[in-house]
């Protein structure tokens, strides 16, 4: 841990009725991670709280006990909390109705070090005027009504989490976790941050500027047929001319026919998707491999190592150079020009 703390920071999760059960054990699950790599001076003390103390009864079915209710709170006790978070899921709806809740997290929020939401969360912390006039995100299913509701917010439709201030948003479900990760990382150091990722099984630590969509998954949620089978041949092969000319021709339509049916069953253009695929197999051989950032580059079909740069600092927000320090797996030693 970067610096010993006599007192542990209090980190208080809002939970209600039909709440997805992710968004509140995921991050969770990460603050009590670090407790256990620091037992003799643990750097969190971790509720649940709710109106009631009856078991909640999850979006999975499952029943989750909460340690406190609202009103066991006195007024020193808010002031204790250093980060507020806000769980998301079906249940949204209901809790932006309750009273006791939404004052509870107006209160907590006035004094909390962070105030933070999971998911459909962002609901509630936008319902009391917290991301007004700040960048936020929610899941992308909620993301046009979030979008019409509060146009005083300035609405990320496609990091996994956003920070502004004191205020962070998170997309949903895993990304709790991302975003978990990412406090404890300013809590406690990168270092920490790693091992709780190492010891979860959790793939990368992802950079809140990742996109919420994935290319791979986006090529399987397409139905079987041309599109599919070509968006597969895209991720395979990252270094190849994978210009709209090239790929029309490959699809056996004309470009105009191309782009627009490939825009119709993806949602994104052909550039986006191509992007997106470069992106991440850039990003992917910066963790694991040792090839230079010019090798990578042209690996992932960048024309030179400024174009990679560019679209890393304008997709990411970081450098090709300061993703791979950040993130590589520490068994590679990599090399490079600086980008």
């Amino acid at each position: 841990m970067s610096k010993s703390r006599k007192t542990p920071r209090l980190i208080v999760m809002v939970g209600f009725d039909n709440a997805q059960i992710l968004d509140i054990t995921g991050p969770m699950q990460m603050f009590a991670a670090a407790n256990d790599l620091f037992p003799e001076a643990p750097p969190y003390e971790v509720v649940l709280v709710a109106e009631k103390k009856t078991p909640l009864r999850t979006n999975g079915g499952l029943k989750l006990v909460p340690d406190r209710r609202f009103a066991d709170f006195t007024p020193a006790e808010i002031k204790r909390i250093d980060t507020l978070l806000v769980a998301g899921g079906e249940g949204t709806r209901e809790a932006m109705e309750n009273t006791a809740l939404l004052a509870f997290c107006a209160k907590a929020a006035k004094t909390a070090r962070r105030a933070a939401s999971i998911c459909s969360g962002a609901f509630i912390l936008a319902e009391l005027g917290l991301l007004d006039g700040k960048r936020a995100t929610t899941h992308w299913e909620s993301l046009g009504r979030f979008e019409k509701r509060y146009p005083a917010i300035d609405v990320d439709k496609d990091a996994i989490y956003v920070r502004d201030g004191k205020t962070w948003t998170s997309a949903g479900v895993t990304t709790g976790i991302d975003m978990a990760l990412a406090m404890i990382e300013e809590d406690c150091g990168h270092e920490t941050a790693l091992a709780i990722a190492r010891r979860h099984v959790v793939y990368m630590i992802r950079p809140g500027g990742q996109s919420q969509f994935s290319a791979q998954l986006m090529a399987q949620s397409v139905p079987q047929g041309r599109l599919a089978a070509l968006m597969q041949w895209i991720i395979d092969h990252p270094g190849e001319d994978l210009s709209v000319t090239a790929l029309a021709a490959r699809a056996n339509m004309s470009e105009r026919t191309f782009a627009r049916s490939f825009t119709a069953e993806t949602g994104v253009t052909p550039a986006r998707f191509v992007m997106q695929v470069r992106l991440e197999h850039a990003r992917q051989r910066l963790e694991q491999a040792k090839e230079t950032v010019e090798q990578i580059a042209h690996q992932s079909g960048f024309s030179n190592p400024e174009h990679m740069r560019r679209a890393f600092q304008r997709f990411l927000n970081v450098s090709p150079q300061a993703y791979r320090e950040r993130f590589r797996t520490p068994s590679h030693s990599a090399t490079g020009a600086a980008s």
